[in-house]
């Protein structure tokens, strides 16, 4: 049986039976059966930083409903990826949410905290000594006149290394036309789904807003609005910039 999607959620964590319920939906209302659930245990290090995520060097476990591992390289010619998370607008799924809140494929912080090596800022976003008054909206820092010249620009936020080949092999998965759809709150308002896009070099869906991922109804009008060409709201479609 050819599969046409792959729908990850996480084994852990608040309303994770939930998310399933919405997966199994999916597998039969949307995608015909042909669709595997997938989940995703998720341990962290010793040295957790709950505040960096990308900090964490996470160790993803993936198995199929019945236990089975599971890799993507196994899987060619996909229509979609899916999660079913909660989730977070600069991180992206959160796989252990209320019990340690992992995210494992997460972005840079944008002010460089986490050794951002494409920001310019550094330092808190609003930093006496560092002289500047920095956005997170803007990409940018304003100077103190005072205290000196403005520190240099953001160049850009990005993906973390680990973050960026986890998407790009997700890229690989599918076939030409192939997307991504993130189900979770938020993810689509900031820029987390263009990186996804941008490193998997497929168009890539996320909410501008919070979503009940947790919401049988809502998941399956949503995404059967995708896979038919309309992205409802609060959806919105990140298009790869190459």
């Amino acid at each position: 049986m050819t599969m046409r999607a792959v729908i990850l959620v996480p084994a852990q964590g608040h309303h994770a039976q939930q998310f399933r319920w919405s997966a199994r939906a999916l597998r039969s209302s949307v995608y015909g059966g042909h669709a595997i659930v997938v989940e995703a245990e998720v341990t962290a290090p010793r040295d957790h930083n709950p505040t960096y995520q990308g900090l964490n060097d996470y160790q993803v476990r993936l198995r199929t409903e019945h236990g089975k591992p599971f890799a993507f390289a196994d899987h060619k010619s996909l229509a979609s990826m899916l999660t079913i998370s909660h989730a977070a607008t600069g991180d992206g799924p959160n796989l252990a949410a209320g019990v340690g809140g992992y995210q494992p494929w997460a972005a840079y912080d944008a002010f460089g905290r986490d050794g951002n090596p494409y920001g310019g800022a550094g330092g808190s976003a609003i930093s006496s000594d560092a002289a500047a008054v920095c956005s997170s909206v803007t990409l940018s820092c304003q100077g103190d006149p005072e205290a000196g010249p403005p520190r240099r620009p953001f160049t850009f936020s990005a993906l973390r290394p680990k973050a960026r080949a986890f998407w790009a092999e997700i890229g690989k998965s599918l076939r030409a036309d192939g997307k991504i759809i993130l189900i979770g709150c938020n993810l689509g308002s900031g820029q987390y789904i263009d990186h996804v896009a941008n490193a998997s070099g497929h168009p890539t869906f996320g909410a501008r807003s919070p979503f009940s991922a947790a919401d049988v109804k809502t998941v399956v009008r949503v995404v059967k609005g995708i896979e038919r060409g309309v992205a409802f709201e609060p959806m919105r479609k990140a298009i790869p910039a190459h």
